[in-house]
Protein backbone atom coordinates (compact mmCIF):
# COMPACT_ATOMS: atom_id res chain seq x y z
CA UNK A 1 0.00 0.00 0.00
CA UNK A 2 2.89 2.37 0.77
CA UNK A 3 4.33 2.12 -2.75
CA UNK A 4 0.89 2.77 -4.22
CA UNK A 5 0.60 6.00 -2.20
CA UNK A 6 4.10 7.02 -3.28
CA UNK A 7 3.09 6.56 -6.93
CA UNK A 8 -0.05 8.65 -6.38
CA UNK A 9 1.99 11.39 -4.70
CA UNK A 10 4.54 11.37 -7.52
CA UNK A 11 1.75 11.94 -10.05
CA UNK A 12 -0.23 14.45 -7.99
CA UNK A 13 2.36 17.20 -8.00
CA UNK A 14 1.52 20.80 -7.09
CA UNK A 15 1.39 21.60 -10.81
CA UNK A 16 -1.03 18.78 -11.64
CA UNK A 17 -3.32 19.62 -8.73
CA UNK A 18 -3.37 23.31 -9.70
CA UNK A 19 -3.93 22.38 -13.36
CA UNK A 20 -6.94 20.28 -12.35
CA UNK A 21 -8.34 22.99 -10.05
CA UNK A 22 -8.00 25.73 -12.65
CA UNK A 23 -9.11 23.33 -15.37
CA UNK A 24 -12.32 22.73 -13.45
CA UNK A 25 -12.78 26.49 -13.04
CA UNK A 26 -12.06 27.04 -16.75
CA UNK A 27 -14.55 24.32 -17.64
CA UNK A 28 -17.09 25.94 -15.32
CA UNK A 29 -16.56 29.29 -17.08
CA UNK A 30 -16.99 27.53 -20.44
CA UNK A 31 -20.18 25.74 -19.32
CA UNK A 32 -21.74 28.82 -17.73
CA UNK A 33 -21.23 30.86 -20.89
CA UNK A 34 -22.30 28.01 -23.23
CA UNK A 35 -25.41 26.99 -21.29
CA UNK A 36 -26.30 30.61 -20.51
CA UNK A 37 -26.28 31.47 -24.21
CA UNK A 38 -28.13 28.25 -25.01
CA UNK A 39 -30.86 29.13 -22.51
CA UNK A 40 -30.99 32.75 -23.64
CA UNK A 41 -31.29 32.04 -27.36
CA UNK A 42 -32.53 28.45 -27.56
CA UNK A 43 -30.36 25.41 -28.09
CA UNK A 44 -31.76 24.58 -31.55
CA UNK A 45 -31.99 28.09 -33.00
CA UNK A 46 -30.86 28.08 -36.62
CA UNK A 47 -28.49 30.97 -37.43
CA UNK A 48 -28.18 30.24 -41.13
CA UNK A 49 -29.71 27.81 -43.55
CA UNK A 50 -29.13 27.60 -47.26
CA UNK A 51 -27.50 25.90 -50.21
CA UNK A 52 -23.76 25.37 -50.44
CA UNK A 53 -21.77 24.83 -53.61
CA UNK A 54 -18.39 23.31 -52.83
CA UNK A 55 -16.49 22.30 -55.96
CA UNK A 56 -18.44 19.23 -57.13
CA UNK A 57 -20.81 19.01 -54.15
CA UNK A 58 -24.02 20.94 -53.80
CA UNK A 59 -26.26 20.54 -50.82
CA UNK A 60 -28.27 22.24 -48.16
CA UNK A 61 -26.77 23.09 -44.82
CA UNK A 62 -27.62 24.96 -41.68
CA UNK A 63 -25.69 26.40 -38.79
CA UNK A 64 -27.28 26.03 -35.37
CA UNK A 65 -26.79 28.50 -32.53
CA UNK A 66 -24.74 26.08 -30.43
CA UNK A 67 -21.79 26.63 -32.78
CA UNK A 68 -21.69 30.37 -32.00
CA UNK A 69 -22.36 29.80 -28.29
CA UNK A 70 -19.45 27.38 -28.20
CA UNK A 71 -17.07 29.90 -29.82
CA UNK A 72 -18.00 32.60 -27.29
CA UNK A 73 -17.63 30.13 -24.41
CA UNK A 74 -14.30 29.02 -25.84
CA UNK A 75 -12.86 32.55 -26.10
CA UNK A 76 -13.87 33.51 -22.56
CA UNK A 77 -12.59 30.24 -21.09
CA UNK A 78 -9.28 30.34 -22.98
CA UNK A 79 -8.57 33.88 -21.82
CA UNK A 80 -9.19 32.77 -18.23
CA UNK A 81 -7.07 29.62 -18.72
CA UNK A 82 -4.14 31.53 -20.21
CA UNK A 83 -3.89 33.91 -17.27
CA UNK A 84 -4.20 31.18 -14.63
CA UNK A 85 -1.98 28.64 -16.41
CA UNK A 86 0.78 31.15 -17.14
CA UNK A 87 0.85 32.86 -13.77
CA UNK A 88 -0.28 30.24 -11.25
CA UNK A 89 -0.07 26.68 -12.60
CA UNK A 90 3.16 26.74 -14.61
CA UNK A 91 4.54 29.97 -13.09
CA UNK A 92 5.84 31.02 -16.48
CA UNK A 93 5.00 34.71 -16.17
CA UNK A 94 7.88 35.76 -13.95
CA UNK A 95 9.84 38.80 -15.04
CA UNK A 96 13.48 38.32 -16.02
CA UNK A 97 14.23 42.02 -15.69
CA UNK A 98 14.69 42.29 -19.46
CA UNK A 99 11.50 43.97 -20.75
CA UNK A 100 12.18 43.08 -24.37
CA UNK A 101 12.80 39.42 -23.53
CA UNK A 102 9.73 39.32 -21.24
CA UNK A 103 7.49 40.79 -23.96
CA UNK A 104 8.85 38.34 -26.54
CA UNK A 105 8.24 35.45 -24.14
CA UNK A 106 4.69 36.64 -23.41
CA UNK A 107 4.00 36.99 -27.15
CA UNK A 108 5.40 33.51 -27.86
CA UNK A 109 3.37 31.95 -25.05
CA UNK A 110 0.21 33.78 -26.12
CA UNK A 111 0.49 32.68 -29.75
CA UNK A 112 1.32 29.09 -28.82
CA UNK A 113 -1.44 28.93 -26.21
CA UNK A 114 -4.13 30.23 -28.54
CA UNK A 115 -2.84 28.06 -31.41
CA UNK A 116 -2.93 24.96 -29.22
CA UNK A 117 -6.40 25.86 -28.01
CA UNK A 118 -7.59 26.29 -31.60
CA UNK A 119 -6.42 22.74 -32.27
CA UNK A 120 -8.36 21.72 -29.14
CA UNK A 121 -11.40 23.59 -30.41
CA UNK A 122 -11.30 21.64 -33.68
CA UNK A 123 -11.09 18.42 -31.69
CA UNK A 124 -13.99 19.57 -29.52
CA UNK A 125 -16.12 20.54 -32.53
CA UNK A 126 -15.47 17.16 -34.10
CA UNK A 127 -16.60 15.39 -30.95
CA UNK A 128 -19.63 17.69 -30.46
CA UNK A 129 -20.68 17.30 -34.10
CA UNK A 130 -20.57 13.52 -33.92
CA UNK A 131 -22.26 13.27 -30.52
CA UNK A 132 -24.91 16.00 -30.93
CA UNK A 133 -25.68 16.21 -34.62
CA UNK A 134 -25.08 12.61 -35.65
CA UNK A 135 -25.85 10.56 -32.53
CA UNK A 136 -28.39 12.88 -30.87
CA UNK A 137 -26.64 13.02 -27.49
CA UNK A 138 -27.83 15.91 -25.29
CA UNK A 139 -25.70 19.09 -25.44
CA UNK A 140 -24.54 18.97 -21.81
CA UNK A 141 -23.35 15.35 -21.94
CA UNK A 142 -21.63 15.98 -25.26
CA UNK A 143 -19.72 18.87 -23.69
CA UNK A 144 -18.60 16.67 -20.80
CA UNK A 145 -17.29 13.98 -23.14
CA UNK A 146 -15.46 16.48 -25.34
CA UNK A 147 -13.93 18.23 -22.32
CA UNK A 148 -12.34 15.04 -21.02
CA UNK A 149 -10.37 14.67 -24.26
CA UNK A 150 -9.60 18.38 -24.55
CA UNK A 151 -8.26 18.72 -20.98
CA UNK A 152 -5.73 15.95 -21.51
CA UNK A 153 -4.58 17.36 -24.86
CA UNK A 154 -4.30 20.88 -23.42
CA UNK A 155 -2.20 19.74 -20.47
CA UNK A 156 0.38 18.19 -22.76
CA UNK A 157 0.49 21.27 -24.99
CA UNK A 158 0.93 23.55 -21.96
CA UNK A 159 3.40 21.39 -20.04
CA UNK A 160 5.70 20.36 -22.85
CA UNK A 161 5.43 23.17 -25.42
CA UNK A 162 3.89 26.45 -24.30
CA UNK A 163 5.14 26.89 -20.74
CA UNK A 164 8.04 24.44 -20.82
CA UNK A 165 11.02 25.76 -18.93
CA UNK A 166 14.21 25.73 -20.99
CA UNK A 167 16.66 23.06 -19.92
CA UNK A 168 19.76 24.49 -18.29
CA UNK A 169 22.12 22.56 -20.53
CA UNK A 170 20.28 23.88 -23.62
CA UNK A 171 20.22 27.48 -22.38
CA UNK A 172 23.74 27.54 -20.97
CA UNK A 173 26.36 25.20 -22.44
CA UNK A 174 28.45 25.60 -19.26
CA UNK A 175 25.56 24.14 -17.22
CA UNK A 176 25.39 27.06 -14.80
Amino acid sequence: MGSFLKKIRSVLTREVVLYVVFGVLTTLVNYVVFIGLDLLFGEHTVLWSGTLDLLVWRGTASVEFWTLANVVAFVVAVAFAFVTNRNIVFQAGASTGDRKKDRANLARQTVLFWGARLVSLLIEYGILYVLMDRLGVQDFYSKIASNVVVVVVNYFFSKFIIFATPRKDAADPAGG
